[in-house]
């Protein structure tokens, strides 16, 4: 025997309300979960369909590659632009 003496019906019914209480909150997360899942799926399947890419991995290296490039091409005009202002002298 634990010694407890049994719960109240006050007790009860505020442990019931709890219990009520954490169930609805785990529908509700439940839900939640599953909309964001179908979103994630949404997205994916648009990274694929628009960009050709199989996975946020992908779409991430795919970023640094472009961004890397977009300072190659940043850097070439900044020296073509240099070099007619040089040339023309303006």
């Amino acid at each position: 025997m634990s010694g407890r003496a049994p719960a109240s019906p006050l007790e009860t019914t505020e442990i019931e309300k709890s219990i009520r209480n954490l169930k609805s909150q785990i529908e509700e997360a439940k839900s939640t979960v599953a909309k964001l899942e179908g979103r994630e799926q949404e997205l994916n399947d648009r990274l694929s369909k628009e960009f050709g890419l199989k996975s946020l991995n992908a779409a991430v290296k795919e970023e640094e590659r472009l961004d890397k490039q977009i300072g190659e091409l940043d850097e070439k005009i900044k020296k073509k632009f240099s070099d007619l202002k040089e040339q023309y002298e303006w």
